[in-house]
């Protein structure tokens, strides 16, 4: 039986982000959701954080592979 701890313990591992900040965004990924304003505030608190900082994106829409390649563009 799993405890929630040892499940978020567990899933942390699996995506590599054991020891890190994580942020999620979730929703449809669109203009008005302004995903690369917060791509891009999270590349500037990196300045701080380095790699401690995680930003995980779930969602789909017609921007998916805009953000994408701007996303492997800041890093």
């Amino acid at each position: 039986r799993y405890s929630v701890l040892e499940r978020d313990a567990a899933l942390r591992l699996e995506l590599g982000i054991d020891s890190r900040f994580v942020l999620a965004f979730v929703g449809r990924l669109v203009d008005e959701k302004s995903v690369d304003v917060l791509l891009e505030a999270v590349r500037r608190s990196r300045r701080g954080l380095g790699d401690r900082l995680h930003l995980v994106i779930a969602g789909d829409g017609p921007l998916r592979g805009a953000l994408t390649t701007l996303a492997e563009a800041l890093g």
